[in-house]
């Protein structure tokens, strides 16, 4: 491909799915039934289907010119690649990678994924927590991972809480460096 320049928009956008393990006639899956996606600390974003996340970024890059580009940074890109790469066509040249299962950054389209957790080298709990931002990483007692949920579960008030705060305090942290 040719080097082109692209102008980044001046804005901090994080995303972040949350997935539920399930056992399905003795085999192990997983299912994603929420994504979040802050831009800035004005607005988080929340869907149920990766349908409705295609047509969310399809929004966004009708907003963006040919040479433009929008960083989405993503805690833990190496796991979520898994799920955007079903969603989304990967050229391997737009994926690099640091070293086996070690995302940094995959491209498609206007939208740029980096990874915050290689990027801060630190759990998303420690960071937010070691640069004191308003929205920390809720533990783990907030939220029960264990509890089977889809995208037609409803989901609580504060399991939400606990999404977005996900999402903004990648984006304060970013923010704060």
């Amino acid at each position: 491909k040719s080097k082109r320049k692209f102008h980044y928009k001046d804005c901090v956008c994080a995303f972040d799915i949350e997935t539920s393990r399930i056992i399905h006639n003795g085999e192990l899956h997983s299912v994603m039934y929420v994504w979040q996606f802050a831009i800035d600390t004005d607005c988080v974003i929340i869907g149920r289907s990766w349908k409705d996340y295609k047509t969310f970024i399809a929004l966004l890059e009708k907003t963006m010119t040919e040479d433009e580009r929008l960083v989405v940074y993503v805690h833990n890109l190496s796991y979520e690649i898994n799920w955007l790469s079903a969603v989304f066509n990967f050229e391997d040249e737009d994926v690099f990678c640091t070293g086996p299962h070690k995302v940094l950054r995959a491209i498609t389209g206007n939208i740029e994924y980096r990874c915050s957790m290689l990027h801060s080298n630190m759990s998303l709990a420690k960071w937010t927590e070691n640069l004191d931002v308003k929205h920390k990483k809720l533990s783990g007692e907030e939220y029960d991972y264990n509890v089977v949920r889809y995208p037609w579960t409803d989901l609580k008030k504060e399991e939400l809480h606990y999404q977005i705060n996900d999402v903004l305090g990648v984006v304060e942290c970013i923010k704060t460096e």
